[in-house]
């Protein structure tokens, strides 16, 4: 997650966006576009003008669900995630 975070502050900077944005995602998109405007809030940062969330309990299933995939792949290790990562990336790029 924290990676995507920085990735979309990168993206961001690369294409020279200084004015807060708005941010729309679904899923796990939503979810990087809700960390991504709650880390970036104080100050200087301020990079995402307005959103909206209100589901009840979306907080709490969303941690839930962080919380079991980074058990998934730590049982899976580095070597087989990577793996797993290519081969996927090999589909879905064909």
């Amino acid at each position: 997650m924290e990676d995507s975070i920085a990735d979309l502050g990168g993206l961001l900077d690369a294409l020279d966006i200084t004015v807060p944005v708005h941010l729309i995602g679904n899923s796990y998109g939503g979810t990087i576009a809700l960390d991504f405007a709650w880390s970036t809030r104080i100050g200087w940062q301020y990079r995402v003008d307005r959103g909206a969330l209100n589901v009840e309990g979306w907080a709490e299933q969303i941690a839930a669900e962080r919380e079991r995939v980074a058990l998934v792949v730590a049982e899976m290790g580095e070597e087989n995630l990577q793996a797993w990562i290519r081969r996927s990336a090999a589909r879905w790029c064909a």
